[in-house]
């Protein structure tokens, strides 16, 4: 996020990372530099982080960020001048509707799906019934057959293939074609490999490199012009992060190839998010790029570049099973099949699982399904649990998180946080594992409760550690 690099000489550029700076705060003056540019500006607001924006006293202070609007609605462009102030805050689609970036064709492979399957599904399929009914999986050397085929089509092809696991790269690679594809992957794999793999990719003579949780972010291959999708991910986040990964544009590229063969009804509502997001874009004309148009073939498709998200549907009924997106019926199911799953937990074990626990102990629940629909692991207990949730063995669980957090905090800060920052922070896998109502639960307090607790209640617990220190 931040950057600093401590060099013995003085030097006009300062480069480094977030950690650095906050463990080594006390080195610099307020003043040491008279602009400072923060990338990933909407991690801003946590506490830590802030605390360093807000030591330094710059000429200039220039934030950097596509996700400006946070989830826990804190607001970052207050620490760079308000709405009219320095960040960046242009998003994906605001990227690709003003031609910055390459436009993805997307091709969705699937299989056919008949009007007996859709009417099963609104009877109320389990999500893994509707994903093995609808999707039947491509074997291996189908979808290799597929990508060589549209490599053939590809100058220089570049692909990014994005694999579940080490193991499926293994598996994987033997269907390339010899001396086509590499890989790359974190854990065992040293980083002078990774970094010789990705270098002979980018140079050299191979098509493909396969690779799982690695290029999600902080890399950037510009020559890709080909991805592949071979592994789903509870994150919508991870996704268009991974999908970013081919639209750099360049001289020699102003679209980029899309292939997906997860398979599922979750990816079809990711990529028509996708689409609806783009469509709704605003267009301002002041930052329209028009490099190589004339102002005449503005608003005019053309070969390689259009007005408008490509997405194929490759198999035959995927208008019904659109149709039935658009319905909601398939939230509908999702919802209540989660709220079936944690009651009959509860009534088995009498407790809930911890949220670490929740995609072990729980079949077809993740985080991320249940922060869409819940928001929170909180809301999700009482939802399911209306009339349990008062009990200790539920309540108690959220307290003990609670505490915990806050008394290693005030460990390494000597400071209680305030509940925004503990929200924040309690996250497993993209699901939050308290919202605002924890208040109401644990402190009985109705009217204004995160203002009561940051107000009132920091300072009792503050109080209260320090005593016992």
């Amino acid at each position: 996020m931040w950057a600093v690099l401590f060099q013995k000489k003085k030097t006009t550029f300062t480069f480094g990372v977030f950690d650095t700076l906050y463990s080594n705060i006390n080195n610099f003056k307020k003043d040491s530099f008279d602009i400072i540019i923060v990338d990933e500006a909407h991690h801003v607001p946590a506490d830590t982080y802030r605390s360093v924006v807000e030591y330094f006293k710059p000429k200039l202070l220039i934030g950097l960020t596509a996700t400006p609007f946070r989830t826990d609605r804190q607001d970052v462009l207050q620490f760079f001048g308000g709405t009219e102030g320095h960040i960046g805050k242009f998003d994906l689609y605001w990227a690709l509707k003003h031609r910055w970036l390459a436009f993805p064709k997307y091709q969705v492979y699937g299989h056919d799906i008949s009007q007996e399957k859709i009417d099963a599904i609104q009877k109320g399929f389990t999500i893994e019934d509707i994903d093995r009914n609808l999707f039947v999986k491509e074997k291996d050397e189908k979808m290799i057959a597929a990508l060589e085929n549209k490599a053939d089509e590809i100058k220089n092809c570049k692909a990014i293939v994005f694999c579940r696991n080490i193991s499926h790269i293994k598996h994987l690679i033997k269907y390339f074609p010899p001396g086509t594809a590499t890989y790359a992957y974190s854990g065992s794999m040293s980083g002078e490999e990774r970094r010789k793999n990705i270098r002979e990719f980018r140079e050299g003579n191979y098509k493909y490199i396969l690779t799982c949780n690695l290029f999600n972010e902080g890399i950037d291959i510009p020559e890709t012009n080909l991805l592949a999708f071979l592994r789903s991910t509870n994150s919508r986040l991870i996704w268009l992060q991974q999908l970013g990964r081919g639209l750099r544009k360049t001289k020699q590229k102003d679209f980029v190839d899309v292939f997906d063969f997860v398979g599922s009804l979750a990816r079809v509502q990711e990529i028509k998010a996708f689409e609806k997001a783009f469509s709704e874009q605003k267009i301002d004309r002041i930052n329209l790029n028009e490099q190589n148009k004339e102002k005449s073939e503005l608003n005019s498709a053309s070969k390689h570049y259009d007005s408008k998200i490509k997405v194929n549907w490759n198999f035959k009924g995927a208008a019904k099973v659109l149709k039935l997106l658009e319905n909601q019926e398939y939230d509908l199911v999702k919802q209540q099949e989660s709220i079936n799953a944690l009651r009959a937990y509860f009534e088995k074990y009498n407790k809930i699982p911890r949220i670490q626990d929740i995609e072990k102990k729980l079949d077809n629940i993740s985080g991320d399904q249940l922060n869409t629909l819940f928001n929170s692991y909180f809301g999700y207990c009482v939802a399911a649990l209306p009339y349990d949730f008062v009990k200790d063995e539920i309540i108690d669980y959220f307290k003990d998180e609670f505490m915990g957090f806050i008394k290693n905090f005030h460990n390494e800060n000597r400071i209680v946080p305030t509940f925004s920052t503990i929200m924040t922070n309690l996250v497993e896998k993209n699901l939050p594992l308290i919202n605002k109502n924890f208040i109401y639960y644990a402190y009985k307090i109705n009217r204004s409760p995160i203002q009561t607790f940051d107000k009132k209640i920091r300072k009792e617990i503050q109080n209260n550690l320090m005593s016992n220190a």
